[in-house]
């Protein structure tokens, strides 16, 4: 009898997801800890922050969203209180636009499945609709009972951080930070030229002075930057996105051929 049981035992842990994702998306734990800033300074109890939200310190739900808050590295306890962390302060406040960027990318990243999600997929598109639903089940051992709910955290989550692009119909998933970027796919700044700044919706571009004057040329386009000065938000963005496919996709011809080495960072561990 006891045999059977241990037999159980070891067959559920071996089906047992490797990966845990929250119940809830990034977006619901910024509004626990941007509660928690606005009324508390950036500390509150439990009771309190159940009361300015309108449910009970004792409902399943609370006690969720409140988990789920510190899965993303917002929220800390220290002592009787809940507390917002350096991540979320630098997100819910930042100071420039870079510290806000970062900061997201890292709570994103905070989830280990997000994690190993964006690493699998570096530099490639997402799989669309039931392939990547079949990814998260057969690699990463999401039951697949809860694959749909995975799939819908994670990408509402990647949204959220600013860490999902479109382009030439595919998504992508992009968790690297500007300056690694820059300093993989972008030819060197010319001397006196200005590095590249946060966007406020968190993409990046040029400042105004190298846009409006300096000529970016690379062997696959020569162009002016004045050229982009006139691109909405949306236009901007695309193109940026584009262009780092490309020439990512192009460093790894060249490698092939003898050429140059492509890119091979990770996700900082």
């Amino acid at each position: 009898m006891s045999e059977n049981r241990e037999h159980k035992r070891e067959r559920k842990q071996r089906v047992k997801p490797v990966y845990a994702f929250p119940s809830y998306n990034l977006g619901i734990a910024l509004q626990i800890a941007e509660k928690i800033e606005r009324v508390g300074g950036g500390r509150l109890t439990d009771e309190t922050l159940a009361v300015s939200l309108g449910v009970s310190a004792k409902s399943s739900g609370f006690r969720l969203r409140i988990n789920n808050a510190r899965q993303f590295g917002l929220l800390t306890k220290q002592g009787e209180y809940l507390a917002t962390t350096d991540t979320a302060k630098s997100i819910l406040k930042p100071t420039d636009e870079n510290e806000k960027a970062d900061a997201l990318r890292q709570a994103f990243l905070s989830i280990p499945l997000f994690k190993v999600i964006a690493n699998r997929f570096r530099g490639q598109p997402l799989p669309g609709g039931d392939s990547f639903r079949n990814v998260l089940e057969r690699e990463f051992k999401i039951e697949s009972a809860r694959v749909r709910d995975a799939e819908r955290v994670l990408l509402d989550s990647a949204r959220e951080a600013r860490l999902i692009t479109e382009s030439g119909g595919n998504t992508y998933l992009t968790t690297e930070t500007w300056s690694t970027a820059q300093s993989s796919t972008q030819p060197s700044l010319l001397e006196g030229q200005k590095p590249a700044l946060y966007h406020p919706s968190g993409v990046s571009e040029p400042v105004v002075e190298t846009l409006r004057s300096t000529p970016l040329q690379s062997d696959l386009s020569t162009f002016s930057l004045e050229d982009l000065a006139d691109l909405n938000d949306e236009e901007y963005k695309n193109f940026m996105d584009a262009w780092i496919v490309v020439l990512r996709k192009k460093a790894k011809r060249q490698h092939s051929r003898g050429g140059v080495t492509p890119p091979t960072e990770e996700v900082d561990e």
